[in-house]
């Protein structure tokens, strides 16, 4: 068993060594540099985060609050307002926000239920991402068809996560459905 350990403990080393970045977040071989940006654990400025070596940051985390993607409180959409704006500067990097999370997944089971719970979900999130122009979404049910932090589940849970995910996709697919934004979109 230690020996296990010890390989795994020296592959993360060498894989950490291996990778590298330059000013604007990737090396010439097109490697991604993520981070989430959870602002109610301590990085309350956006402006102070080394966003020049990113090429995505993630920032977590709404909520499904019936059968919607949503904040807990306004605060939230100040602060990810800021970080969006930020993209002014770093125009190279990619703002995605993510639903869920360990405390935040007690939603999901009851809205991946029905396809109209889903449906209602999908379109905001749709509205959202346009809404605050942002790149992509990190969905972090935690768990489909376990417990997680004590959060609701059902054995079906799987399966409708598995629909939940295709639906979602083709509904983020569809022309004109999500905001694709460019450089000229962050100047307002």
């Amino acid at each position: 068993m230690k020996k296990y350990v010890f390989i795994t403990l020296v592959l993360i080393v060498a894989l950490f060594f291996s990778c590298k970045t330059n000013d604007t977040g990737t090396d010439d071989k097109g490697i991604k540099v993520m981070a989430y940006f959870y602002p109610s654990r301590g990085s309350k400025d956006p402006g102070t985060l080394p966003l020049d070596k990113l090429t995505h940051i993630i920032y977590s985390f709404t909520e499904v609050i019936d059968n919607e993607m949503k904040f807990k409180d306004d605060s939230s959409e100040i602060k990810l307002k800021m970080l969006v704006k930020e993209r002014w500067k770093h125009p190279h990097l990619k703002v995605m926000i993510a639903c869920g999370g360990w405390g935040g997944s007690g939603g999901f089971s009851e809205m991946a239920r029905s396809p109209e719970n889903r449906k209602k979900f999908m379109d905001s999130v749709v509205d959202f991402i346009k809404r605050n122009k942002l790149d992509g979404l990190d969905i972090d049910w935690e768990y489909p068809g376990m417990p997680g932090a004590g959060n609701p589940y059902i054995p079906e849970d799987k399966e409708n996560f598995t629909a939940l995910m295709c639906e979602l996709r083709e509904a983020m697919d569809e022309p004109g459905k999500v905001f694709l934004p460019g450089i000229t979109d962050y100047i307002r």
